[in-house]
């Protein structure tokens, strides 16, 4: 077998002859990452091998293809890079390499314990001779305190997914004292949330209203720990992010906006359950977008809750979104069960009805105060659906049916296009 080795670095060559001479390879080796200009490098060769900081597209496939290249193959596990499933249709391989289970083990404890003690701040502090450890107070590794203010469905699912997993306290506070004293019968939190406890606080969970946001926030923040990360789960982010980004810089506690993609037409605690975000999306809204560490933490952090994909996204570019995929159904679920017909529709309903009409049992003061916080993104939503309901209801009077056949058939295209078929 002949292969091209790219983007071959000093510490790697030794290892490449060593073990492609044992193996009896035809190898040539370069420093070149893969790009059309050194195309030629693969002429006859039957394997290229890559690192994970260059994506192999499908022109380069192409060209690899038109080389004689039968397999690909990347020096790392990731395979994002490698644009397998295009390379495949050419009668490619695609291969990755595998690591010692026990070595990436041994590493990843490794990195959790340097983070969960502090290790290269306190590294960084000794290296001026100041061996305090002032602000850099360390936990056990199965040892994560949560607070999480407003226990009703999303603050009671999160105490309870939290506490699926041994080690982990987790305290509440609601504005109704017996909720926090149900939820402790429940054993979905371990005790109230008081403020002689927010210094002990790794994560900081808000599940209230976005008014109530920036209003906790502001009577809190002097009392959090530099360490805490506060998450905040409201609908709209513009005006808590707005509130509570100026908060964390002054104080110096750690803040991202964030908003749990799931739920159910019922609220409160009673409706609350463990499994409610797993596997669902979590949308994450930061101060700056290059504080990788901060956004690995928070993922971290979160993990016990089970959340499927977290999603990085502006307060502005969330805020118009959720008009459209969230407000703006719930606006129309709320208005379509207003028809007189709807008292009579038991026996003539089925999936559409239900679909459509799920969302309008909703709690009105939440939804109201989120509507009009969003008020200018929802009322452009609303204006777009207007406009092209005034197009149906005017092929439907004209009797148009060419004009009907053309606005269904568009708005299937679109959903096709959009989640496919």
């Amino acid at each position: 077998m002949k292969m091209i080795a790219f983007a071959v670095n000093p510490t790697e060559r030794p290892i490449f002859e060593r073990y492609y001479r044992d193996y009896g390879i035809d190898l040539t080796m370069t420093t070149e990452r893969p790009k059309p200009e050194n195309v030629h490098l693969t002429q006859g060769a039957d394997c290229i091998n890559v690192l994970s900081d260059t994506t192999i597209t499908p022109e380069l496939w192409d060209l690899y293809h038109q080389n004689g290249v039968r397999l690909g193959v990347t020096r790392c596990i990731g395979m994002e890079h490698m644009n397998a499933d295009y390379a495949n249709t050419l009668g490619i391989g695609v291969r990755n390499i595998t690591y010692s289970p026990a070595s990436v083990a041994d590493y990843a404890i490794m990195m959790m314990l340097m983070v969960l003690r502090h290790i290269k701040p306190i590294l960084l502090r000794s290296l001026g001779q100041d061996f305090s450890q002032v602000g850099f107070r360390g936990r056990e590794l199965p040892n994560m305190t949560v607070g999480i203010i407003g226990l009703g469905l999303i603050g009671g699912s999160l105490a309870k997914a939290f506490c699926r997993e041994e080690g982990n306290t987790v305290l509440g506070w609601d504005t109704d004292s017996t909720i926090v004293e149900f939820a402790q019968i429940a054993q979905a939190i371990h005790g109230p949330l008081t403020d002689e406890r927010l210094g002990e606080l790794d994560l900081l969970l808000l599940a209230t209203y976005p008014e109530a946001v920036v209003e906790h926030m502001t009577r809190l923040a002097p009392l959090l720990s530099k360490h805490t990360m506060v998450i905040d789960c409201a609908g709209t982010k513009e005006k808590v992010c707005a509130g509570v980004f100026p908060l964390a810089e002054r104080y110096g506690f750690r803040f991202l906006g964030g908003h749990p993609m799931a739920g159910t037409h019922f609220s409160g605690f009673k409706y609350s359950r463990a499994d409610l975000f797993d596997g669902a999306p979590m949308v994450i809204v930061p101060p700056r977008f290059d504080d990788i560490r901060l956004l690995d933490e928070a993922k971290k952090l979160l993990a016990p809750v089970g959340f499927g994909r977290v999603s990085i996204t502006t307060a502005q570019e969330h805020d118009k979104r959720i008009a459209f995929t969230s407000q703006m159904a719930h606006v129309i679920s709320n208005a379509y069960i207003k028809s007189p017909t709807a008292r009579n529709h038991d026996g003539f309903s089925a999936g559409s009805y239900k679909d459509l009409t799920r969302v309008a049992w909703l709690n009105p003061a939440m939804w109201a105060e989120l509507f009009l916080e969003n008020r200018e993104n929802l009322l452009f939503e609303l204006d777009t659906l207007i406009r092209s309901l005034e197009q149906y209801r005017e092929a439907i009077q004209e009797d148009d049916f060419a004009a009907l056949c053309q606005l269904l058939e568009e708005g299937r295209r679109i959903k096709e296009e959009v989640d496919g078929t």
